[in-house]
């Protein structure tokens, strides 16, 4: 009986995540989520229901499991039926578990040539040609050494690349895309110059990066993939 009460609390805690997760209150959210962590817990799988038994004598590994899970994996497959409209837990965006839009590739096209499409495992740039960007951009009226990394891309990115349909990576290597090597996640605040030179001390010169702020086609004026085309919203792929 005990057992079938911490069951059902543990399952309402579950539910309470869920329903907190809506709100825009981060305390309603976090408060749900160490809910559910100590109830996860005290609700330690007895040794009889160790991962590696194919025959668990109580209804608690499931629920565990489900615990586990239940902020993340468990989002994709829950909907809900709130104020007469259903939707997806997880977000109105990331449609989950193939549901979701697939990514599409950027386009190089040359004159005389047929277009090619080119996909994110090749949208490389090293960071002698961002450090060759940053050189050009330097000199340009206007430029500011505080400039962030957005800036950089809003005042001088999107120029460049406006009605390509490709990003920077793309455009400077169109005839040899670069395979990526390294993915590279930065802060759209953080001062450009720094970051620049954060990566000269870090990266062999000549090392593909897959940097968002170049990788991705950042104009979003119909010429090319957007942003969220870029990405897709299928998880599986």
């Amino acid at each position: 009986q005990v057992e079938a009460v911490l069951v059902d609390l543990a399952r309402l805690c579950e539910t309470t995540c869920l329903f907190a997760w809506l709100g825009s209150n981060p305390f309603s959210k976090w408060s749900a989520v160490a809910l559910s962590a100590c109830v996860t817990m005290f609700l330690q799988v007895p040794k009889e229901d160790a991962e590696d038994n194919p025959h668990p004598k109580s209804p608690l590994r499931r629920t565990m499991t489900n615990l586990r899970h239940a902020m993340f994996e468990e989002f994709q497959d829950i909907r809900h039926f709130v104020d007469g409209t259903t939707f997806d837990i997880a977000s109105d965006h990331l449609r989950l578990k193939g549901r979701g839009e697939s990514a599409h590739p950027q386009v190089v096209r040359r004159s005389g040539q047929p277009p090619v499409e080119v996909w994110p495992e090749n949208w490389g740039v090293t960071v002698t040609q961002f450090s060759k960007l940053l050189r050009a951009c330097r000199k340009q009226p206007g430029w500011d050494d505080d400039f962030s990394i957005g800036e950089l891309v809003q005042n001088y990115v999107v120029p460049i690349t406006k009605g390509t349909g490709v990003g920077y990576a793309l455009l400077v290597n169109a005839e040899e895309p670069k395979e990526v090597i390294t993915m590279v996640s930065h802060a759209w605040k953080e001062n450009a110059i720094d970051f620049c030179q954060t990566l000269e001390r870090t990266v062999a010169p000549d090392e593909p990066l897959f940097i968002c702020a170049f990788s991705l086609y950042q104009c979003n004026d119909g010429m090319g993939p957007s942003i969220e085309q870029q990405l897709g919203s299928d998880p599986q792929e």
